[in-house]
């Protein structure tokens, strides 16, 4: 019933081209594109499927918790998260009328019929916000696009300092950083935007971590 596409880093720009092979060798349902270093509870997969059909969706993308050590790196992970959040407009995913759309790369759950009605993953090679370009895909197809917060059931130590997470955001940050159209997710910089955006982030980031010292959870969805 679902076929899982695991992503081992170091995949980079070139992971497109392994997602392409493996959809033409899976025979499930329900595709799902994870990485190698995202760590499962029992029973997640049945309960992701299941809140898929009771959703009617043909894509469901789940927000891990993210396992970071030491203050600042916390500081950076939030920051990022509220920028990412922010820009992509994710509070309105969920909306039945809504045109945003929003790819999570530690967990995209696809109904393979519906993928198959996309122009498929060559669209998206070279593109460095794959994930993003997934949903995207999604939604140009049609497709009814979901998405939730899963820190009970998906964990993942995304960095383990900040120096590897800006070494390694080099090219993520061309998602966030960018206002994605329906035409491509290589539209326009806002880079004055942002620059105001990052500060304003990183000043609530680092008042809501001296607040609450332990870890928060930022749920800045009502309805899931």
């Amino acid at each position: 019933m679902l076929s899982m596409l695991i992503n081992y880093p170091p995949a980079g720009l070139a992971r497109c081209t392994p997602c392409k092979c493996g959809i033409q060798k899976a025979t499930g349902t329900w595709l799902l594109f994870t990485d190698a270093d995202v760590h499962f509870t029992g029973g997640t997969l049945r309960r992701a499927v299941a809140f898929a059909l009771n959703q009617g969706c043909d894509h469901l993308a789940l927000i891990p918790l993210t396992l970071e050590s030491g203050f600042w790196l916390d500081v950076v992970v939030r920051t990022f998260g509220l920028l990412f959040f922010v820009t992509t407009r994710a509070g309105s995913a969920n909306r039945p009328s809504s045109k945003t759309f929003v790819g999570i790369g530690a967990f995209n759950l696809v109904r393979a019929q519906t993928l198959c009605r996309t122009q498929g993953f060559e669209w998206l090679r070279l593109e460095p916000a794959d994930d993003l370009g997934l949903a995207l895909m999604i939604k140009l197809a049609g497709g009814v696009s979901r998405l939730a917060i899963a820190y009970e059931n998906l964990t993942v130590e995304w960095y383990p300092t900040v120096g590897a997470m800006f070494k390694g955001l080099e090219k993520n940050l061309f998602g966030p950083a960018c206002y994605p159209s329906r035409g491509s997710l290589r539209s326009r910089r806002r880079s004055v935007d942002g620059a105001r955006m990052g500060f304003t982030a990183t000043v609530f980031a680092c008042a809501v971590e001296w607040i609450k010292r332990g870890r928060s959870t930022w749920n800045l969805f009502t309805r899931c």
